[in-house]
């Protein structure tokens, strides 16, 4: 039997309402320690260029601009990369290891 643990996210639908969801699954091992532990001293660091910020408040803006033009709630969508790129930081990037900004690749 394969047991999985780890953490994921997601988004779930309760009646008309949508939630982002963290879950975590099965017990930390050390190697997942390993991982998570260095993410502590990167938390908010900056991680996103130049280039990436301006893509993403391009596809932000577009995003939010067609749900305006198709009337649909999920235009708000556009304000994670917007607010991705004005913080110049970008959660994802952590457990990756990505980092775009100049001079910030560990």
């Amino acid at each position: 039997m394969l047991k999985r643990h780890g953490i994921s996210i997601g988004i779930e639908r309760t009646g008309q309402h949508f939630f982002l969801c963290l879950k975590a699954q099965g017990k930390l091992t050390h190697e997942d320690y390993q991982t998570i532990t260095p993410l502590e001293y990167s938390i908010m660091k900056c991680n996103i260029g130049k280039i990436d910020r301006v893509i993403r408040i391009i596809l932000g803006l577009g995003i939010i601009s067609a749900g305006f033009y198709f009337q649909s709630w999920l235009g708000v969508i556009g304000l994670i990369p917007v607010a991705t790129a004005a913080m110049g930081w970008c959660p994802l990037y952590l457990p990756l290891g990505v980092s775009t900004c100049p001079g910030q690749k560990d």
